[in-house]
């Protein structure tokens, strides 16, 4: 018989497997355990000439597609099996599917990532786009499913990683299991007595197969039983097997790997610690300083087989890391037949109530309580009101104000839009932000990513505006988040007014707002202009930010952008002040009208400028405009009270 072609393989591959799913009568979920005559679960390897399919380890009575669903891929051993011990307690949160890959399979890395990857796309896009999608990867499964998750950045949207083998190149079992293979048969029986304590914890899968905690004479008796089952990982990996499975492997590590730190799906890294086989604490990690959205969950006393143990309940990890959600939360009201799963481009998931709590961890939890901010907004008849309530529901928004000094007000107020608003301010970032810093490093691209922000272009504004998202814009840019002596509270917009005919195309209303107190935390004491000066300094500050891309044109802007950061010395902070304009409707504009776009541009600039007026003037009469009377008011109430302002 002649070979197939790649492409005929590969139809064949996708033809059998969707004859072998769960829906059509794949292999069900049978409890761990050996048939009597045999070292291992021969039904389990589903040696048929098949290629990889799709099982469902438990059934749970519920219509479906209300649970989010949950892909495990497996790790060398293939069978899916390692998530049954866990089918239990995951089956009433998630609908549960799982990868086997026959032990004669020859599938390569690509392959089992195809398969992946149009199983993802399929269920996902099948799906209404709130229903989240997890990928559980088990140790050499983590490999694949980083790979199938920078492929469907859209379609995938969270990833738990077990014991991930993505350390195995750094590791001496990636040489010495290129061995094994070469042994003499005789030698080759004989491994599994040395290896089975390296791959688990032979008491916890004691327990785990006996259902019960043992007593220390039952846990000798399972012990020499265990002994005895030793001989199945032979059973389970003959020696051409392993070989195949090991060039698998290193073949997806080196695939992966470059792609770790472009994965923009929230990861929970669940890492044993006495993982014996792998590096598991050390890698998780390396991977959380790579990614940043990532967190890693330490399991005591657990080995690298911990998903078979007794005392490791997956879903109760998965809770405790706050890392489950039943249903998205989307930034965009708008639909898109066209796009991924039926949304907009730029549509991203809502922050979680746990991903705030982690961010307002670090500074901006102490810069709040330091500045306790004031918020201001007016409504349409032009009446200044506490709180946001004067900001519209109507979408699309566009927020226009200026940067103060090194932009640290920023984060309050995206974080208070959240917690009063429920909205999530997309914001405009300068590419620089987005710039890798060096190859263990992530930047801080994802974490501006996981709070909606985008690299600031005409394009991303005209598409975040369609899908009426509400959007934050500093004109100013780094000019004015870098500003020099004298220079607080102005404004350095560009003279384009192309936002504005922007918003017109897009019927959006654009709130002005202004920020006061940011531009006073700092003293400057040498302006950029001063630093880049400097002997020695100065040219090796041009060196370092020379290749830093730009966000505008030179001829959109009034000057170049000057990377080069003040010299400033700390001040005894003041109160934070934001002032939301009266909202201004470009429904009625028309936008190639550029005489009436440049008025609206010049009309937003003067409210800025007078709202800067009004704070300054208003902030003479807070009582509580020093940090000391502050910190005597809130800091009783451990800051959850805050300290009265000047009257409206």
């Amino acid at each position: 018989m002649a070979a197939k072609s790649g492409g005929d393989a590969k139809a064949e591959m996708a033809r059998r497997t969707s004859n072998r799913s769960r829906r059509d009568g794949g292999p069900g979920w049978k409890p761990m355990g050996t048939r009597k005559g045999s070292m291992v679960p021969r039904d389990y390897l589903c040696n048929d000439g098949g290629p990889p399919r799709w099982f469902c380890p438990l059934v749970k009575k519920r219509e479906e597609k209300t649970r989010p669903l949950m892909l495990f891929l497996p790790g060398l051993d293939g069978t899916g099996q390692m998530i049954a011990p866990q089918a239990e307690n995951l089956a009433d949160q998630f609908e549960v599917w799982a990868m086997a890959v026959p032990q004669d399979s020859k599938a390569n890395f690509q392959e089992l990532v195809d398969m992946a990857v149009d199983t993802v796309r399929k269920e996902a896009e099948g799906s209404p786009p709130e229903r989240p999608v997890y990928l559980v990867g088990d140790s050499f499964g983590a490999v694949v499913a980083i790979e199938v998750a920078y492929r469907l950045p859209k379609h995938v949207q969270r990833l738990v990683l077990v014991n991930p083998a993505t350390s195995a190149s750094r590791t001496p079992w990636t040489q010495w299991g290129g061995l094994f293979p070469l042994l003499p048969s005789e030698v080759y029986e004989a491994l599994p007595y040395a290896i089975a304590p390296v791959l688990a914890n032979p008491l916890r899968v004691a327990e785990t197969l006996s259902g019960e905690t043992l007593s220390p004479f039952d846990a000798a008796n399972a012990l020499v039983e265990m002994l005895a089952l030793a001989p199945a990982l032979t059973e389970l990996f003959p020696q051409d097997v392993l070989k195949h499975r090991l060039q698998v492997l290193n073949e997806g590590v080196e695939m992966a790997e470059p792609h770790i730190r472009e994965l923009k799906q929230r990861v929970l890294v669940v890492a044993a610690d006495e993982d014996r086989l792998l590096p598991s604490v050390e890698e998780g990690e390396r991977l959380r300083r790579k990614l940043r959205t990532a967190r890693v969950e330490k399991v005591q006393g657990a080995s690298h087989a911990l998903l078979a143990e007794k005392r490791v309940n997956l879903m109760r990890i998965i809770e405790k890391a706050s890392f489950y959600i039943e249903q998205r939360g989307l930034t965009s009201p708008s639909r898109d037949p066209k796009g991924p799963r039926g949304l907009k481009q730029l549509t991203v998931d809502m922050p979680t109530e746990a991903e705030r709590r982690q961010a307002l961890e670090g500074g901006v939890d102490n810069l709040r309580r330091l500045t306790s901010p004031i918020y201001l907004s007016t409504t349409p008849e032009g009446n200044v009101v506490k709180g946001l309530r004067g900001i519209p529901d109507k979408r699309p928004l566009l927020f226009v104000g200026n940067h103060t000094l090194w932009a640290l007000d920023m984060g309050m107020m995206i974080e208070h839009f959240l917690s009063e608003r429920k909205m999530l301010l997309r914001g405009l970032a300068h590419p620089a932000l987005f710039a890798q810093s060096g190859p263990e490093s992530g930047g801080v691209s994802n974490v501006f990513s996981q709070f909606g922000a985008v690299q600031v272009s005409g394009r991303n504004l005209h598409r975040l505006l369609e899908a009426e998202e509400a959007v934050l814009l500093f004109p100013g840019g780094v000019r004015e988040a870098l500003k020099g002596r004298g220079e607080e509270y102005k404004l350095f917009w560009p003279q384009n007014a192309e936002f504005v005919r922007m918003a017109a195309k897009f019927d959006a209303t654009i709130i002005p707002f202004a920020a006061v107190g940011g531009d006073e935390i700092f003293e400057i004491l040498l302006d950029s202009k001063d630093v880049l000066n400097l002997p020695i300094i100065g040219d090796s500050l041009r060196e370092r930010i020379k290749n830093l891309p730009n966000a505008r044109s030179a001829a959109m802007s009034r000057q170049e952008e000057n990377f080069a950061s003040p010299l400033i010395a700390p001040r005894v902070p003041p109160r934070f002040y934001f002032l939301y304009g009266k909202p201004v409707d470009m429904s009625d504009v028309d936008p190639n009208d550029k005489g009436a776009c440049d008025r609206i541009y010049m009309n937003i600039q003067t409210e800025i400028y007078r709202s800067f007026d009004y704070l300054l003037s208003k902030r003479k009469t807070d009582p509580y405009a020093d940090l000391a009377p502050r910190l005597v008011y809130e800091a009783p109430s451990q800051f959850k009270q805050q300290a009265p302002t000047f009257s409206l």
